[in-house]
């Protein structure tokens, strides 16, 4: 049976018996059960009951691109430009889930805020990010994105334009606002260079499962993936014996 959330995402969602799922992730999940049985931790996410979404698994089907719900635009099309441009070997935002991650206890049943709590097992070939050092990049940094858009509108050179046609402009004539001619030039390279200071600090981070997981911090967890599997926290802990997962804890 297949559900068509009213979720800001392009998701399907097909609900499935506990025993099928079990099966499933061992078969087409093995990276993420695996390294989930080997080092006791697992991904986690939120998926809201008002979506329709209360069953204690699914098979989950992304469509395309992500819809954003709390992150501006603007700034979401400039991270995908400079990661595309500087690290496309990471994840898309664009095109990923958000998770975080969990000891495999009762304490993974802890929600995050965005709905029931869900243990994630991205399909194989899924592609992973962590960054050491930025726990929600929108949520930390919107401050200084939208400081840069509220400055450059004192610019009549930067009306209409985006946030890649601003830091494409300051790049091409960086000399000129090194040594810059007004104070507003000058407030705009400092901006700059804090933005710039904050990405290369957000993509400094792991891309392998098994290391997302060996370091236990709070990070959003970025995972490319077109489908993934999702099962009831509780309902993973109850079943854990179908999952030949260790529960040490």
């Amino acid at each position: 049976m297949k559900l068509s959330s009213l979720l800001k995402e392009n998701i399907t969602y097909e609900m499935i018996s506990i025993s099928k799922f079990a099966t499933h992730v061992k078969t087409y999940c093995s990276e993420a059960y695996n390294a989930f049985n080997e080092i006791d931790r697992c991904l986690i996410r939120g998926l809201r009951r008002s979506a329709g979404i209360n069953s204690n698994a699914y098979k989950i089907h992304k469509n395309g691109k992500r819809k954003l719900i709390d992150t501006d635009s603007r700034i979401d099309e400039f991270i995908e430009y400079y990661r595309i441009n500087h690290y496309s070997h990471l994840p898309s935002r664009q095109k990923s889930i958000f998770c975080y991650t969990s000891i495999i206890n009762t304490s993974a049943t802890v929600s995050f805020g965005y709905g029931d709590p869900y243990i994630v097992f991205p399909i194989d070939g899924s592609k992973y990010f962590q960054s050491k050092h930025t726990d929600d990049f929108y949520t930390l940094h919107n401050r200084i994105f939208q400081k840069l858009i509220d400055k450059c509108k004192q610019d009549k050179k930067f009306e209409e334009k985006t946030i890649k046609d601003i830091i494409e402009y300051i790049e091409k004539h960086e000399e000129e606002y090194k040594k810059p001619a007004t104070i507003l030039n000058f407030n705009i390279y400092v901006i700059y260079n804090e933005i710039k200071e904050a990405l290369e600090l957000h993509f400094d981070g792991y891309s392998n499962l098994k290391d997302i997981l060996k370091h236990n911090n709070r990070h959003e967890v970025i995972v490319e993936t077109d489908n993934y599997y999702a099962i009831k926290a509780a309902e993973f802990i109850k079943n854990i014996a179908l999952f030949y997962v260790s529960n040490k804890n």
